[in-house]
């Protein structure tokens, strides 16, 4: 791969700001660059005019990381917290349309696959325990992440909102997102399975519909900020992190990616103040 930054920063592609096709010399940075659009075009067009092959081109480019970017936030503050005689809790955080909407103008009408996604959480427990736990990642307080599919084969009544199923999911309290599942099978949608090699305590006894993302530190009141990265070949994270095996390679177009606040056991709670999530796209 190094290689191959060095041949693009010579063709004057580079993933790094300050090699960057369209920076001056004289301009500052404070990371890495990414590239729009327009600049893909560009560096296709240049590693063309060396006559590469098009499957060629876009696997240099993916290795490269030169991928175009869009972000999705939460846009409020989340609590999940068990009560009573409940035994678990989810709650949405995020639903991020990552086919829908400007991507079909910002991207020219090309066909795009997710490569890399990179998630900020800022989120913690209740701040206490009685288990001897603390300060440690075993824990009943995480934030998961589930894939919500439309089913091809489903036939729709002309009166049935297309989006009802997923104003339901947002405006109530589930128990887990096998209780999600249930509800939303019936009306056209459904959640995909993980791997069995992406189970993660505390998800024993739930379906195998939802990936591990982060959990919070046991009993710390404070919030914690954790910086999380799947690809499709390796992940990213900081403790207490789940790697999110086959996750990318799963995703299809139209897809939507819920990130929920989950908490298991009375008395647990998982309180979420941010979810940013970042897709970088590649094409083909």
């Amino acid at each position: 791969m190094d290689q191959l930054r060095v041949v693009l920063r010579s063709l004057g592609l580079s993933s790094s700001c300050k090699n960057s096709l369209f920076s001056s010399p004289n301009s500052s940075c404070a990371g890495p660059h990414t590239p729009s659009y327009t600049e893909v075009c560009i560096a296709r067009a240049i590693l063309k005019s060396q006559k590469l092959p098009t499957e060629l081109v876009l696997q240099i480019l993916d290795l490269a990381h030169y991928w175009p970017e869009r972000t999705f936030h939460s846009v409020a503050a989340v609590e999940a917290q068990v009560y009573f005689r409940a035994t678990s809790i989810a709650k949405l955080c995020l639903d991020a349309r990552l086919f829908e909407g400007s991507l079909g103008y910002m991207f020219g009408g090309e066909k795009v696959k997710p490569r890399e996604i990179e998630f900020e959480v800022i989120s913690r427990d209740q701040g206490w325990t009685s288990q001897g736990t603390d300060g440690t990642f075993h824990t009943s307080s995480w934030l998961e992440v589930s894939i919500l599919r439309r089913q091809n084969d489903y036939q729709s009544s002309p009166d049935e909102p297309y989006s009802a199923p997923l104003e339901m999911v947002t405006n109530r309290k589930w128990r887990d997102p096998g209780e999600v599942q249930s509800v939303i099978e019936n009306r056209g949608w459904t959640l995909v399975r993980r791997p069995d090699t992406a189970y993660h305590y505390p998800q024993e006894s739930e379906h195998s519909i939802a990936w591990y993302l982060q959990g919070n530190r046991v009993a710390d009141p404070s919030l914690g900020i954790h910086n999380i990265v799947w690809s499709e070949d390796s992940f990213q994270g900081d403790e207490g992190a789940g790697k999110g095996e086959g996750f990318i390679d799963a995703l299809k177009d139209g897809d939507h990616v819920l990130v929920w606040a989950r908490a298991k056991w009375a008395g647990w709670a998982c309180h979420v103040d941010r979810v940013k999530m970042t897709v970088r796209y590649g094409f083909y």
